[in-house]
Order: structure tokens, then sequence, then C-alpha cells
């Protein structure tokens, strides 16, 4: 009876055209009809009426064949896709099961099926080889629908053997519990898991280095994962939004906190982070509300826009010295920002910001040990008039001094020019001083290095006038010069061959003299911050 009734609307539609034209499909074999490819030995299963609720209307079961055959010609083809709109937006279907012979399933093939809770395969590896276009692709899309392996309701999802790859989309918002990814595994694509309501656990096999886009993002009762050593590239947002996830242990591989990483993450409390982490990406751990504290490992680099926005809870933060960028609200609204007291606020060797206004007339020298200035630091400050920075800068942050109308001094001591962020090609302006009065604001450099600040119109040469002034840093002979002699000086003075001369030969400004700061002084000569090493 429901192959009579879709036919019997196929046939209406094909003689009044009311619903669809003629050259919908190319022929009707069973329940379903079908487009000829273009290799002309295969097809696609397409639909009945385009995106409308009658398409297939009164089917209640779907069996797609391996193969189809065409009445009018007794032509058999290769069943290899399920097409654009195929099922879209049926209200009828409530199991569909789909041949091993299928590769391809096209955008809102499936759509959102309200009804629809089975969906049976015979064969998992060539599920996982299946490109599906977009989320909506997949029958798993619109709900809660259980995955039926040769019969059997699956609730703990092993990826077998052979699988290195699982596309994107595969198993978006499939209803099991469990999921362990075998060794063979080297990619799990973008949304593989995304919205999985009832995953708690997932084990990340010993041989996966990809995690796409959003993989786990959504799965809400995701609690506990384990992520092979294997991986090095994590995507933006692969666990957003996992309320119940707690505690996570990066890779060693990882460089790079991804964008959105653990964005709305409420539950996680601990993030053991790798050592070889460079940068944290944007509002990579944005509202993970239940976080008090955080070790950023030495070698770090860069902290991101809102990395740790609204981390109310957060009120520990162990911030290296290698750590020289900081980006705009990267700390804002975490318990540790919001017991700072007013004025200039450093965080590890970064001047994060001034709460606060700057009174007017103010002058401020920044630490000795200061390697960065955050982005909008001292943003729209018009009470700031002078500002030292010392030769450990090796970063300004966008907006650092911008709008700072009452700056008039720029005492530079580093012995490289640091770039002065980006230039915008109509107005000329440079993000660190944006706006800034280059005609009434002097800057300051370093003896015998005017030169350099002069050289380069993506650095200081927009300040219209450029002083030297009797400081080297690292000039520990007092030649005037940094060089190779100054590090066979400093040697001495550690060996007590010469007199020590405390100020000069402290590079670290760390009260000490000591091998550190032969290091440092080697770094300064070659242009490096002088936190390059471990020191």
């Amino acid at each position: 009876m429901k192959k009579f009734y879709s036919q019997l609307i196929l046939v209406f539609g094909l003689l009044t055209g009311a619903t669809f034209s003629a050259s919908a499909f190319d022929f009707q074999d069973g329940d379903l009809v079908y487009l000829i490819n273009d290799d002309g030995t295969t097809a696609t299963v397409t639909y009945t009426v385009k995106n409308n609720k009658e398409n297939y209307a009164g089917i209640t079961e779907v069996n797609i064949p391996a193969r189809a055959t065409d009445p009018a010609t007794g032509k058999t083809y290769d069943v290899t896709t399920i097409g654009t709109y195929a099922f879209y937006s049926n209200n009828s279907i409530t199991k569909i099961t789909i041949p091993t012979s299928i590769t391809k399933m096209e955008t809102a093939a499936f759509g959102t099926l309200s009804k629809l809770k089975q969906i049976h395969i015979t064969d998992l590896k060539r599920w996982c080889e299946i490109t599906f276009v977009s989320a909506t692709s997949n029958p798993f899309y619109g709900g809660s629908k259980m995955l039926y392996l040769n019969g059997e309701v699956v609730t703990d999802l092993t990826i077998p053997a052979g699988v290195t790859t699982i596309k994107p989309y595969a198993f978006y918002k499939c209803n099991f519990a469990t999921l362990n990814v075998g060794n063979d595994v080297a990619t799990i694509g973008s949304e593989a898991f995304k919205q999985c309501p009832n995953l708690m656990t997932a084990t990340i096999g010993g041989n996966v280095k990809t995690l796409g886009n959003n993989v786990f993002s959504l799965c809400n009762k995701l609690a506990s994962i384990t992520l092979s050593e294997s991986i090095d590239s994590i995507g933006n947002s692969c666990f957003s939004n996992c309320k119940s996830l707690t505690d996570v242990v990066l890779p060693n591989g990882i460089d790079y906190i991804a964008e959105s990483l653990f964005d709305g993450c409420t539950g996680l409390k601990n993030v053991h982070l790798p050592a070889s982490l460079v940068t944290i990406g944007n509002i990579s751990f944005r509202a993970c509300k239940a976080m008090q504290m955080i070790e950023i490992p030495y070698g770090a680099t860069t902290i991101q826009q809102g990395a740790f926005y609204n981390c109310t809870a957060l009120d520990s933060i162990a911030v290296p010295p290698t750590v020289a960028n900081i980006h705009y609200q990267a700390f804002y609204s975490t318990a540790w920002l919001n017991r700072q007291p007013e004025g200039l606020i450093y965080i590890g060797h970064v001047a994060l910001g001034y709460r606060g206004t700057v009174p007017e007339g103010t002058s401020i020298t920044l630490r000795d040990n200061t390697v960065g200035v955050g982005e909008r630091a001292f943003y729209q400050q018009a009470g700031l008039y002078s500002i030292t920075l010392p030769y450990t800068i090796v970063a300004l942050g966008d907006n650092s001094f911008g709008y700072c109308s009452g700056l008039r001094e720029v005492h530079a001591h580093m012995n490289h020019a640091i770039d002065m962020g980006y230039i915008n090609t109509v107005t000329h302006e440079w993000t660190v001083f944006n706006q800034l009065d280059y005609d009434n604001c002097t800057l300051y450099v370093p003896k015998g290095l005017k030169s350099l600040y002069e050289s380069s119109w993506l650095r200081w040469v927009r300040f219209t006038h450029i002083v030297e002034e009797n400081i080297l840093a690292g000039d520990v002979n007092g030649d005037g010069r940094v060089n190779v002699s100054d590090v066979a000086t400093l040697i001495n003075m550690i060996l007590g061959i010469i007199p020590t001369d405390v100020d000069a030969a402290d590079i670290m400004k760390d009260g000490r003299i000591n091998v550190s700061d032969v290091t440092a002084l080697i770094n300064l000569i070659l242009g490096n911050s002088i936190y390059n090493q471990h020191i």
C-alpha cells in the first residue's frame, strides 16, 4: 500500500506538473526515485517533492538498496549517493537502512526527520568513510537517534581496525554512551561527534594526529576524555560547551590552544597544558567558571584575546617570563583580576594594564624585567605624560598606548626597534601609539641607536623628535657598544677576575650576577628575548 501510495503521488505529479517537474528524477524503483549520475553507471537517491513535508509521504521505513533498476530500460545502477533534499523534512519515516554502496550524502539529504529513531548499517568502517557534505547530510541530524549495526543497537562505539579517517559529521548527534577510537585512525574530521547527547566517556587512540573543529562540541554529558600523545593539532571549539568535562590533559605535541577550544566548559576544573605550548588562542577558556588555577608552561609566548574571559573562579595564574604578548581582555572578569588594586597591574613579566585613571602629568617607568605591554594597557589614559620602556621589552600590544593624548615622552631603552603594530595604509597610523600627537611627543633612544629607530617606516620613524640619551643596555664594559667583548667582560666579573659593576652586569635585574646574565646578554646581542632560554 505504501508503495502504491507513493507511486500514485509520483504519477499525479508527472501528469499535472503541480508539485514537481518531470525532470526531478530519472526513474523509480520500488518506493524510491533516482537520478542517473554523470558516469552513467551509478545513481543518486533523490526527492519526490523538493523541500516539502509530503516528500515520500506515508512511508515509515526506508530500505535503500545497493543497486536500483530503471524499469524503462532494464539497466541496473549502483546506488552511491543520497542527494540533496532526498528525505528532507519527512514527517513519517521512523527507520532507515543504508547500504555499504553509499559513498556520499548531500546537503539536507535528511534535514529534520522528526520521527526517525533508527539508522541501520552493516559495515561501520564503510560508514566512517562516507562523505557527508554538511551536518544535515547525516540521518542523525535533528534529534536523538540510535545507530544499529547488523541489527544490534550501538551504545558503546568502537571504531574498527582499518579506519584511518573519520569523516566530518560521521556521528553528528548519534546516541551512544562511550567512544573508543582505535590506533589505526589518524584524523577525526570536524563535527564528527558533535552534540552526541549521551556520550560520557571517550578514548582517542594512539595514532590520532588531528582533531578537527567542533569534534565534541555540545556533548553535554562528556565527563572524561583521554587524548593520545600523538595528537599535535586540535581544531577550534573542539570541546566547546562540554559542560560535564572536569579534567583534561593536553598532549605534549600541542603548541596552539585553538580558538574557543574549551569555551563554555563550565564544569572544567583542571587543565594540564603541554610543555610544547606557544600560544593560547582567542576565548579558548572563556566562561570556564569552575577553573580556579592555571599554570602556563615556560616557553609559551602569547595569550590571545579573551582567553580566560569570565573565568570567575580563576584566582591563581602562573605566567612565565617567556610570555610577552597578552591580548585584550585575556583575564577579564577573573577572580585574580578583580582583586587587583588600582594602578599598574602586572602578570608574569607583562604590564597588563592600568586599573583606574592615571593622574595628569604622570611618568611611569616599567620594571626592568618587563618583556611586554598588554593590548590596551594604557588605552585612553590622557594623564600619562611619560613612559619608560626597559631594554627587556620585546612586544608592545595593539593600542597599548592608544589615545594617550597627554603623552609627551617615550623613553625606549631597547637595543632593538620593535614593530609598532598594524599600519593602516590610508591613515598610516600605528596601533601601538594610535592617535599619538607625534609632533609633540619626543622619543628618547639609547646612545648610538637613533639610526636604528629611524631605519624603518614599520617602526618608530613617525616620531618627529628622536633624541639619543646616555643609556645602552648590555654595555658591560662601557665602550658604547654591545657585543662579544661585553660577554667576555661579564664572565670575568663573575669569575672575580675584574671588579663587578653591579648595575651593568645584572642583565636580568634580579639582584644576582651569574650565568643567567651571560645567557641574557647573548640573547640581547642576538636581538632575542632575554628569556629565550632556561636561565
